[in-house]
């Protein structure tokens, strides 16, 4: 049976004819208008010859608000542009110091990282003080440099303390020290009343060499809840220890 050629519908090539100088076909032939994966490739992603246009976006976010100092903090976020990763691309964590609760002074390299395939990055790290974050990256190959949004860290003073246990003849000993190191700042011993659960005050004293502090008082046999705090300073908010001394 011989087969026979259809005519093409001329119609049909007319609206053919009409999506392509439009545009439309290509870009649902390489779904670029809907999936650019096509498109990564290059600096200029989606866009052709490398302008810096959409821009670039860096991303940063910390994994809490607050930690106690030394304690770890993540640090993450995504590097795209017009929504195609940038993987291999070198990440610099700033950091901008804070006294008072007001930054000054300006961002300083504090970490690097680079990114990976999705170009996402991500590191812990610790840090003693009160501090803004911000991550970069450099200009590269018809890409414009970029920042993330800054992100404020608020750090704790981190208190420890030991008493050792003991005769309640004898008086209690407590010492300890408050990272991160300074001298100077007024560390406060409370005990907390057996009646009421509310702390007081037994006796205060400046942080000395190292930024250690001994306390010595008398208690009665039994157990005593006792607390030792740190007020706000310059770079960090307030730090305390609370634990249950025993005096046989």
């Amino acid at each position: 049976m011989q087969r026979v050629a259809r005519k093409p519908n001329v119609a049909w090539m007319l609206l053919l004819a009409l999506l392509v100088a439009s545009g439309v076909l290509t870009a649902v032939r390489g779904l670029g208008a809907f999936n650019n994966s096509a498109s990564c490739t290059g600096y200029g992603y989606g866009y052709g010859y490398g302008y810096a246009n959409p821009a670039p976006q860096l991303t940063l976010v910390l994994s809490r608000p607050s930690a106690v100092a030394g304690a770890g903090v993540t640090a993450s976020g995504t590097f795209t542009q017009n929504g195609c990763a940038l993987p291999n691309e070198t990440i610099t964590i700033k950091r901008q110091s804070i006294a008072n609760s007001v930054p000054f002074g300006s961002f300083k390299t504090f970490l690097t990282t680079t990114t990976n395939a999705s170009g996402a990055y991500s590191l812990t790290f610790g840090t003693p003080y009160d501090s803004v974050f911000q991550s970069s990256a450099a200009a590269k190959s018809g890409r414009p440099a970029v920042n993330s949004p800054a992100r404020v860290l608020r750090v704790f003073a981190r208190v420890t303390a030991s008493a050792p246990r003991g005769s309640h003849l004898l008086p209690l000993v407590i010492t300890g020290k408050v990272l991160p190191l300074q001298n100077g700042p007024v560390v406060t011993l409370y005990r907390f009343s057996p009646t009421t659960g509310k702390p007081y005050v037994v006796a205060r004293q400046r942080l000395y060499s190292a930024s250690a502090f001994r306390f010595k008082l008398m208690l009665a046999k039994g157990n005593t809840k006792l607390r030792v705090a740190i007020g706000y300073t310059t770079q960090n908010l307030y730090g305390s220890t609370t634990w249950i001394a025993t005096r046989t």
